[in-house]
């Protein structure tokens, strides 16, 4: 039966007074009149205790009076209509029967509230805030969608909207849910402030979980509820699948400790393949040695200490489809990893250059762009399309999510890497430089240059000191004549820098040979239903070190402390044993198959001549 406690209402006693022009607060709190003994038993401490959280700001912006009431079976735990709130009087029978009961949350969708009151007090917080939104419409907002990185909202209409206010209808945007502080901030904006403003309110951790949230609500409201340091959340941790093809399935940790100097836009150049022709785009994270105790451009020397955040597709299949990355079927994540792995890829692999182009930004804004960043590392899963959602544009969305006032970045678009700079260049957000220039960087700092030419010039300088002109092509001689001229090198006029010449050549040719020992394996036919099995196998139980938001428990949401990723760090060796074992299955034991394919014989042949260059002789030879 549905009850209605006509009696119990807020009201305001001389609430609002002018200062200065602007509404603040009277002396007099609410005060609350009760006269139903249950709901004075139950709810009464419940709004008060609410209600003492509010900001100034909400409080002096109610209506004069604010109706509760208690409402019967099932539904929402609370709804808000007008200047009414209805309250779940099953929630409230099962808290006086038991507080510390942990049962309410199968009874509801979702809470990360840590017990049964604070959910309660969250539940009375959440439903005001839908009638402070409604008045100031702040979930309407361009900014607000930003912040969430534009949502794929569930529902079509909400009972908050007014009658010709849709929900946002996209096929692209954010729609992990995973690292969600509560799955119903999909619903609807309006639903998304809500939640929102609960663990702004309720949660000091908010602050560091989600940062960028945390600052939009304090410079919306004018408040701050939390003084918490944020030092458990100190280090800013990236995770990221190896960019070696010997350890495909190892994800690396990259944790900058040092200052953040600089942020460079990181763009590569044309591929071979079709989805690599127009470029990539990066964000150069360049931090400074842990000893340094200033930032200065000395920093842009510790390369060891840059992390490249890369937005990509997670391609999980053995091979890339390109109508599925056409057709949205990839999820697209920000992937981060150190730039020595990054220059790896794109520089010896793959031979394409890179250009890290300085960002002209303040000192605030670099840390609201790397708060961006590493927020949308943990919290953020979109479609990837290679033509119209892609490294270009995601690029550009979290630098519109960390400058929300930039008015001409806000209405800037481009879908291509190098369409992207000059987006930049003409926003004066990078120097008006042209690539040519950069190409001539004599610091080798801005410009990372294909491996090409270096390895021709390595290969000339071994020729000239072998007096070998043969030496000049060793990148394309067999296995037998690259065997002869290590074994030559020794009597060379400078053996030991001759070796290292040498040594670099063949290392380059192992990294395409391991790539070419996993594509030779995925074309196979007669492995491909058996690699295909073990791989969605590997997909469905370790998913979580490929993807970085899934990284986690979801006990927990947003970006992790670093207790958390301490517990990566020690869970992590049996998974990667897994793992590991799984791919010997895969690709088979290349030292004791006698079954060897042409590709594997290869990558044994080019371990073998690394290990002479490096005076393993003996163990050479057995290979």
């Amino acid at each position: 039966m549905k009850v209605i406690l006509r009696h119990f209402i807020l009201s305001t006693l001389s609430l609002l007074t002018m200062v200065g022009g602007e509404l603040a607060l009277a002396a007099e709190p609410y005060r609350i009149a009760v006269n139903d003994a249950t709901l004075n038993r139950g709810y009464r401490s419940i709004i008060e205790q609410a209600f003492g959280k509010l900001p100034p700001t909400f409080l002096a912006t109610l209506p004069p009076t604010l109706e509760f009431h208690l409402k019967e079976g099932p539904g929402r735990p609370a709804e808000v209509e007008g200047d009414k709130v209805f309250l779940r009087a099953g929630l409230l029978n099962a808290y006086l029967a038991d507080p510390s009961d942990v049962s309410f949350r199968k009874n509801i969708e979702f809470s990360r509230h840590p017990d049964f009151r604070t959910f309660l007090v969250a539940m009375i917080l959440h439903e005001v805030s839908h009638i402070f939104d409604h008045k100031f419409r702040i979930s309407y907002r361009e900014q607000f969608d930003l912040l969430h990185s534009r949502h794929v909202y569930a529902a079509d209409k909400s009972a908050n909207l007014d009658q010709n206010d849709a929900i946002p209808q996209r096929k692209r945007g954010n729609y992990f849910v995973g690292r969600s502080v509560d799955p119903y901030e999909f619903k609807s904006p309006q639903e998304a402030f809500a939640v929102g403003f609960e663990f702004f309110v309720l949660d000091p951790s908010y602050k560091c979980r989600l940062p960028a949230h945390y600052e939009f609500y304090r410079q919306t409201l004018g408040w701050s509820p939390s003084s918490l340091r944020c030092d458990s959340f100190s280090k800013h941790y990236y995770i990221n699948p190896s960019l070696n093809g010997e350890e495909a399935f190892e994800p690396q940790i990259a944790s900058p400790k040092g200052k953040l100097y600089a942020i460079h836009y990181l763009v590569a150049g044309a591929g071979k393949g079709m989805m690599s022709r127009f470029g990539h785009s990066m964000l150069r994270l360049v931090y400074c040695d842990p000893d340094r105790e200033v930032a200065t451009p000395q920093c842009l020397f510790d390369v060891d200490q840059h992390v490249v955040i890369t937005p990509a597709a997670a391609v999980m299949d053995l091979e890339i489809s390109q109508m599925d990355g056409l057709t949205g079927k990839y999820p697209s994540s920000f992937y981060g990893a150190l730039l020595g792995a990054t220059t790896q890829l794109y520089n010896r692999i793959e031979e394409r250059e890179l250009f890290s182009i300085p960002l002209t930004l303040t000192p605030a804004q670099m840390t609201e762009l790397e708060r961006a960043v590493h927020e949308s590392h943990w919290t953020y899963r979109n479609k990837y399309y290679f033509t119209v959602n892609n490294c270009a544009t995601e690029v550009l969305n979290v630098m519109k999510r960390a400058f929300p006032d930039m008015a001409q970045l806000q209405s800037s678009y481009s879908s291509t890497p190098f369409g992207l700079l000059d987006v930049m260049k003409q926003l004066g957000l990078t120097s008006d430089v042209e690539l040519e220039q950069w190409r001539k960087d004599a610091t080798k700092r801005f410009y990372f240059p294909p491996a090409t030419k270096a390895l021709r010039e390595l290969a000339k300088f071994a020729a000239d000191h072998m007096k070998s002109p043969e030496v000049n092509d060793y990148m394309k001689l067999d296995g037998a004549a690259r065997r002869k001229i290590v074994h030559a090198s020794k009597n060379s006029n400078e053996p030991i820098r001759v070796a290292r010449a040498l040594g670099a050549l063949e290392m380059n040719l192992l990294l395409k040979r391991q790539m070419d020992v996993f594509r030779a394996v995925v074309k196979d036919s007669s492995l491909r239903t058996s690699l295909k099995t073990a791989n969605d196998e590997i997909n469905s139980q370790h998913q979580s070190w490929f993807a970085p938001p899934t990284v986690l428990s979801i006990d927990h949401y947003g970006v992790p402390s670093n207790d958390e990723i301490e517990d990566i760090k020690s869970n992590r060796k049996a998974a990667l044993e897994k793992l590991n074992s799984q791919r010997t299955s895969l690709f088979g034991n290349l030292k004791d198959s006698s079954a060897q394919t042409k590709e594997q014989k290869l990558v044994l042949e080019s371990e073998a001549l690394i290990g002479l260059l490096e005076g393993k002789d003996g163990e050479a030879d057995k290979k």
